[in-house]
């Protein structure tokens, strides 16, 4: 559980979800003072949006959210295949281990690891990497996780 000084807690599957967007029209920022992860779109009303930017830029109260680099997430999913997988399951390894090769591997990996079974999604899944990079702390001391402070910040993925 994120939670903020002052006791709030962070919306961590709005912050999951922001982290994996990789849409370009989408922007997203945490409030440092409630906890919310705030969307800004392309897709919103412009007027609404505007207001919403102006009220981001005028305040020290956001940080802004970075995506978790594409390079990242695919060495997550090998590692997965590689650590999880192939250790019980050959077979499947090599199903999963074909769908990351070239264009569309994050789909592909997908729909593949449907298929193999959602066995292995529960909790063994990629994601276990992804919530360590969620549960990092911020430098700025606005966002911790409760036991770890002075962590790399929550908008930052280590590269």
């Amino acid at each position: 559980m994120l939670q903020l000084p002052n006791g709030k807690q962070v919306d961590e599957t709005m912050l999951e979800a922001a982290m994996e967007d990789a849409s370009l029209e989408h922007k997203y920022f945490l409030h440092t003072q409630t906890g919310e992860v705030v969307l800004l779109s392309d897709y919103d009303d412009p007027d609404e949006s505007e207001k919403l930017a102006e009220e981001i830029d005028g305040s020290s109260q956001y940080v802004p959210v970075e995506r978790i680099p594409t390079h990242v997430a695919y060495q997550w999913m090998e590692d997965f295949v590689e650590s999880i997988v192939a250790p019980r399951d050959e077979q499947a390894a090599e199903k999963l281990s074909i769908a990351l090769r070239g264009k569309g591997a994050f789909r592909r990996f997908k729909d593949v690891l449907h298929l193999v079974g959602n066995a292995w999604v529960q909790g063994n899944s990629p994601g276990q990497p992804r919530e360590r990079a969620i549960g990092k702390g911020c430098p700025r001391k606005r966002a911790t996780k409760a036991s770890s402070r002075g962590r790399p910040c929550l908008c930052r993925v280590e590269r």
